[in-house]
């Protein structure tokens, strides 16, 4: 039997994290920003990846999503209030990948204990 485990995506980290995550590369810079230059706005983050606040919120909005970054409310100086987005520490990131994978392995186990019988009819 010859079976092959990535072969098309390809066998790295940035893919698997993609994958299980249903990042964009895109999603995946905004998180190495975060990661590397610490909070900021929706605004802040796009002025650092020169990208639009909205391609920005995006992508974090897709990360907090993902438990990968977090979203903290502050109060602005004469009312008000805006979101900072932070990324989260990248140990826990690989705990929620090996989640991701244990959680589709149990699902995967499950359709293989199917198969004959469905194969059967």
């Amino acid at each position: 039997m010859n079976v092959k485990a990535f072969p098309r995506i390809g066998a790295n980290c940035e893919n698997a994290i993609r994958c299980f995550f249903d990042l964009s590369t895109q999603d995946l810079r905004v998180y190495r920003e975060l990661l590397e230059h610490g909070a900021g706005t929706a605004l802040e983050i796009g002025e650092r990846i020169e990208r639009d606040r909205s391609t920005a919120y995006r992508s974090v909005s897709k990360l907090v999503d993902n438990q990968l970054a977090v979203k903290r409310t502050r109060n602005r100086e004469g009312g008000g209030i805006f979101h900072v987005y932070e990324a989260i520490d990248p140990e826990r990131v690989q705990h929620l990948l090996n989640d991701a994978i244990d959680e589709w392995y149990g699902n995967v186990k499950i359709i293989v204990e199917r198969t004959a019988n469905e194969l059967r009819g």
